[in-house]
C-alpha cells in the first residue's frame, strides 16, 4: 500500500526525531 508506506515513513521520521 503506497499510502501505508508513506504513513510508516512519516511515523518513522517522527519517531526518529523524538528518539
Amino acid at each position: 500500500d503506497q499510502a501505508r508506506q508513506e504513513m510508516l515513513a512519516e511515523l518513522r521520521k517522527g519517531f526518529g526525531n523524538h528518539a
